[in-house]
């Protein structure tokens, strides 16, 4: 059983505030690479309606709504788009330096345990998921790490408090990530074959706990389940994974053919391969490769006892239903930072390894030297940092549509509340804090004729949704000839990012075009 002491607790709050600390700084020093985009900008508008009381309007079949849920909280009392949300992921990713160091205590001692936390706190994804990118990756993070720490403590003591634990956490992942749904079935598999595996017979008290265990588990998320059928006429864990699957399942061609493309299944399994070896490529991003030799130095590094041949199954394992996972859907390397605690904790074992070598090769101090010890982990660490630093956020070459962001705050500022606004791209509309009409036509002409029966308050042109949506070229040349249309705003600081805002006089009226 994992016993902490007080100078554990003490150790944990320091990791806490810590991580606070460095994200607070890279926020403060970096504010301007700050964009909400993409499914974050969806996240905070589901928890603005929330905020605002509209408790039906924060639900949606696509988006889970943990996320939304706690961005809601700060939401009532502070009126920003992005604050809320920026405040959640910050103290998310903080709690995941000592939830990392709880989960490697399991496995190794309080040292090893202490590296691995210390990477957390500065480890570039987790900054950057808890600092800029400020979508749901941080929060998942942490309920997955929870969830197998309260799930390790189910196996080894038949516990059915911890059995139960892990599907309230199991469940609280669910509704921050969809994927999270085959989690509790992989553990229901693990302790059946555990079970096997001690010479039991699969009896009452196994179903006992396994029953407890989806009890735990449906318990919380079985009002999304049931929200979900009313929403989409079928069972389905989200509708953002059954588009996934779909996304994955099908390349460009086979949903370019004019024939229908065949059983689902056959498809999902052609794409594996490829989805697999996307997966060796995302890899090298996620943990460089000479973090790859720490990771095997710390697996390999010393025999294992049974007991820990047990645990590392356990996370490999784990590892092995993520990969082929996400092999199945759609292969982002972010939906693999869930794995970063076990790859931190295998890491600190390898340098606690590496460093035993080096002592005993190099070097006639005792390994048992606490100075010698606290400078050989330091020297590390300290070149881990320097080796990992490029793919921060704030170091990257990024070019951030930051223009299209200044017009939809200038909209914001200069528009009516809750302007209307005719724009391919969501965020001028989410930073204008208004309503989209997408151009759903693809013709020039066909636009005009939307925009006059729509009335939409603004109309947004852009230069980088040129390339993804060709029949927007030209397009602000078109409105500047037209006498229903005001230019009001222009900015260009580059044939890439031009963005322009007209303004719709009398559309209703107008004759467009003359």
């Amino acid at each position: 059983m994992l016993k902490i002491s007080n100078n554990e607790y003490k150790t944990v709050v320091s990791l806490f505030a810590a991580a606070a600390v460095l994200r607070l700084l890279d926020l403060f020093l970096f504010s301007n690479q700050l964009l909400v985009d993409g499914d974050q900008m969806h996240y905070v508008s589901l928890a603005r309606n929330l905020a605002n009381g509209d408790f039906s309007g924060f639900l949606h079949p696509y988006w889970s709504p943990l996320y939304p849920l706690l961005i809601a909280i700060p939401s009532v009392f502070i009126d920003s788009l992005t604050v809320p949300a920026v405040i959640i992921s910050i103290i998310a990713g903080s709690l995941a330096p000592p939830a990392i160091y709880f989960f490697v205590r399991q496995s190794y001692d309080r040292r090893i345990a202490l590296i691995a936390a210390v990477l957390a706190v500065f480890y570039p994804h987790l900054l950057n998921t808890s600092v800029f990118d400020v979508g749901s990756e941080s929060l998942y993070l942490l309920l997955i790490t929870a969830s197998l720490f309260i799930g390790w403590r189910a196996l080894q003591q038949d516990s059915r408090a911890a059995y139960l634990g892990a599907g309230i956490f199991f469940a609280l992942a669910y509704l921050t990530r969809p994927e999270a749904f085959a989690y509790p079935f992989y553990f229901a598999a693990l302790a059946i074959i555990k079970t096997i595996k001690s010479d039991r017979k699969l009896g009452k008290k196994i179903g006992v706990n396994l029953s407890v265990l989806f009890l735990g588990f449906f318990i919380l998320s079985a009002p999304y389940l049931i929200y979900l059928r009313g929403e989409t006429s079928e069972w389905t864990i989200s509708a953002k994974a059954k588009a996934n699957v779909a996304s994955g399942a099908l390349s460009d061609d086979a949903l370019a053919a004019d024939e229908p493309p065949g059983s689902p299944i056959v498809a999902i399994l052609k794409e594996i391969p490829y989805s697999l070896n996307e997966i060796h490529k995302n890899i090298p991003y996620l943990i460089p490769v000479f973090l790859l030799l720490l990771i095997g130095l710390g697996l390999f590094g010393s025999p294992w006892t049974r007991l820990r041949t047990e645990r590392e199954i356990y996370m490999i394992s784990f590892c092995l239903v993520t990969f082929l996972g996400y092999a199945a859907t759609v292969v982002q390397t972010r939906y693999f930072y869930v794995l970063l605690p076990i790859f931190f904790g295998w890491i600190a074992k390898g340098i606690v390894e590496l460093e035993a070598w080096f002592f005993r090769s190099f070097s006639t101090a005792s390994p048992q030297s606490e100075k010698n010890s606290r400078a050989f982990v330091g020297v590390c660490l300290a070149a881990i940092f320097v080796y990992v630093l490029p793919a921060n956020y704030f170091i990257n070459a990024r070019d951030l549509p930051t223009e299209i962001k200044d017009a939809g705050i200038w909209m914001k500022s200069n528009g009516p509340p809750k302007p209307r606004i005719f724009s391919v791209s969501k965020l001028p509309v989410f930073y204008a804090d208004g309503e989209q009409i997408f151009p759903k036509v693809k013709t020039h002409e066909g636009m005009i004729d939307v925009i006059r029966t729509q009335c939409p308050d603004f109309v947004v042109t852009s230069a980088r949704s040129i390339p993804r949506n060709r029949f927007m070229e030209n397009f602000s040349e078109v409105l500047k000839g037209s006498p229903i249309f005001e230019s009001v705003y222009e900015k260009n600081s580059g044939t890439k990012t031009e963005v322009s805002i007209f303004r719709v006089l009398n559309c209703r009226n107008g004759s467009a075009g003359q």
